[in-house]
């Protein structure tokens, strides 16, 4: 198994530099002919999420369009994956960025309800409360 960071993962997903993606893809190409898997960390999702909307400026739907894609991807391995894609669908309907809806599923996962935010634009979602 090899493991990518958030830098050559953006490269596979935009493309936006013609050799550095074609290098991915070629590395991942190997892989899949070695029948290795791909693993991508939770850490690694969470920063190509925030990059894409800061820095890339896709929309929220774009965005979560962008995870979608990637977690149905059967080359990848991707850490937490069942809190992401819970994660996910909650950023599809709500307002606050993915990784509060990550952080939130969690606290969830551990027991832990609910979760202190100053941040109110997720209060109409549950589990999340002002102190």
């Amino acid at each position: 198994m090899i493991a990518l960071d958030t830098n050559a993962l953006l490269r596979w997903i935009v493309a936006d530099d013609a050799a550095q993606h074609k290098k991915i893809v070629a590395a991942l190409d190997a892989a899949t002919q070695k029948r290795q898997r791909v693993f991508i960390p939770e850490i690694v999702v969470v920063e190509t999420m925030w990059t894409l909307r800061r820095s890339y400026k896709l929309t929220h739907t774009q965005a979560a369009a962008a995870l979608r894609e990637l977690l149905s991807a059967s080359l990848l391995v991707v850490e937490n994956e069942t809190l992401i894609a819970q994660a996910l669908i909650a950023y599809g309907r709500g307002r606050g960025d993915f990784s509060d809806y990550l952080i939130r599923e969690h606290a969830r996962a551990a027991g832990a309800k609910p979760l202190l935010t100053f941040d109110e634009a997720l209060l109409a979602d549950a589990d999340f409360e002002i102190p």
